[in-house]
This record gives C-alpha cells, structure tokens and sequence, in this order.
C-alpha cells in the first residue's frame, strides 16, 4: 500500500523530483517507511519488491546526501494502466 501511495505520488508530481520527507509528508506516513518502499528494508520491505528494484522509481541525483526519487518511463505506463482500469 505504501509503495502504491509513493508510486502514485511521484507520477503526480512527475517530471520532477522528491527526497523521501517530502514523499512521506504528502502520502502521510513516516521517512522510515517511504525508504522502505523505495529500496527496501530487511523484513518489512523485501529488496525485490522495492520500487527501484522493479523499475518504477529511479534515483535521480544524489548530491551531497541528497537523493531524489522520480518515476520511471516504466513506472508511468504501469500506474497510467492501472488508471484505465478503475
């Protein structure tokens, strides 16, 4: 559920970027938990399953520990699929 809210969110937001307070901010859940969706986190969040793993989110920059996350071309088609259907 937490990588839907993320995923959606990035393609509202899309072209640009967001860092993950900003991301957990809007999607009202914790940094902890947008992280975990994005990369994955031991247990609660398995590594393949996280969006960067599957291609959805990519990171864009990473400067001086900042690291932005944006939708894939990829991410776009599957969330815009999933739009028609409803």
């Amino acid at each position: 559920n937490i990588r839907k809210k993320v995923a959606e969110y990035l393609f509202d937001i899309c072209p640009s970027c967001s860092y993950t307070s900003e991301i957990a901010y809007h999607i009202k859940t914790t940094p902890s938990n947008v992280i975990g969706a994005l990369r994955g986190m031991e247990s609660r969040y398995r590594d393949e399953e996280s969006l960067l793993s599957l291609d959805i989110v990519e990171l864009k920059k990473s400067g001086k520990d900042i690291k932005l996350y944006g939708i894939t071309p990829f991410g776009k088609e599957i969330l815009e699929s999933m739009k028609t259907r409803r």
